[in-house]
């Protein structure tokens, strides 16, 4: 009985926030990971688009959350390419055939960030 204040309080605060349209973090860690900055790319093989999630207090990315879709029938199945600071990248999975789609979930390494990203494409 002594724990029911407590989820009481917690449930108040998420429905507040949920209520206010405020979005929720999920925590990483110590920190919470917010998803507030939208990016999207797009080739003849295909299109992605999501947000940039930051954490770490000094405004740099550190996850990439989104979905990548192959738009074309060419045997090319597009992916995300996303570049760490320090010249090193790590691509999400790919989507393919045409119409497929798969979800873009890239995080950096521990103590590293994210600079910018790209659609490429393997062969399928």
């Amino acid at each position: 009985m002594r724990y029911k204040p407590a989820i009481a309080i917690v449930f108040t605060v998420l429905l507040a926030a949920l209520s206010s349209g405020n979005a929720i973090a999920a925590p990483t860690g110590t920190q919470a990971l917010e998803c507030l900055e939208n990016w999207s790319v797009s080739n003849g093989q295909g299109r992605a688009a999501g947000k940039w999630c930051f954490n770490n207090g000094a405004g740099n990315a550190v996850a990439v959350r989104g979905t990548v879709t192959d738009t074309n029938a060419d045997g090319r199945c597009p992916f995300v390419r996303v570049y760490i600071n320090g010249g090193s990248y790590r691509d999400s999975d790919w989507a393919g055939p045409k119409g497929d789609s798969s979800p873009v979930t890239v995080n950096a390494p521990s103590g590293y960030y994210f600079t910018r990203l790209e659609l490429k494409y393997i062969s399928c």
